[in-house]
């Protein structure tokens, strides 16, 4: 019996180490150490840009900017395939929001569903580009 109880006790520890292993580390908004540009020279307000997913159908991205950064990320892939869609709501926005862009989200990181991932990075550049800057113009980073 206390052999058994050992066993699983180790198991249940090598468990949960993994999942914390799996975790991502804590994000920096901007990149970290503020080398990442800001958006429109320090906007605050929300954004709305749409892209097409699988099939050409409609995917919507929702950004909220606090000072010039990107600081939460919302996505409606309610007209994309629902096998496809999986885990984009919590892969993409924390890469979005730690780098203050689009510009490094692998297409393939779900795989199977390059079309949707595309249509989130369209769309999230689309959003982006209608920033108004505190100078008075739109998108610049």
């Amino acid at each position: 019996m206390e052999k058994k109880f050992t066993v699983l006790t180790i198991a249940a520890i090598a468990l949960v180490s993994l999942m914390f292993a799996a975790c991502p580390t804590e994000l920096t908004l901007g990149g970290g150490g503020g080398e990442t540009p800001t958006w429109g020279g320090g906007y605050s307000g929300t954004v709305t840009g749409s892209g097409f997913g699988f099939g050409g159908s409609s995917v919507g991205v929702t950004l909220t900017l606090v000072n010039g950064y990107i600081t939460d990320v919302a996505l409606d892939l309610r007209t994309q395939t629902p096998a496809f869609v999986g885990r984009h709501p919590t892969v993409i926005p924390p890469i979005v929001i730690r780098d203050n862009s689009f510009d490094n989200i692998p297409v393939q990181i779900i795989s199977g569903s390059t079309r949707t991932t595309e249509g989130i990075i369209q769309a999230g550049n689309a959003a982006l580009a209608t920033i108004p800057s505190v100078e008075g113009e739109e998108g610049t980073n």
